[in-house]
């Protein structure tokens, strides 16, 4: 979870500072996919050590 929270300011201020000639595709989808994955997993075990088993 820590890790997701370290990429998303990251991709926000991406966002908002870049022009439209400078942003580039793919590394929003790589921000965008590496964010998920590690809130994705930051999530299942913070469901799994509360003791909710999914």
């Amino acid at each position: 979870l820590s890790l997701r929270f370290h990429l998303d300011p990251w991709g926000c201020s991406y966002e908002v500072t870049s022009t439209k000639y400078t942003r580039d595709i793919y590394k929003e989808l790589l921000i965008s996919l590496v964010a998920s994955l590690f809130m994705g997993f930051g999530v299942l075990f913070l469901l799994l050590w509360v003791g909710i088993y999914v």
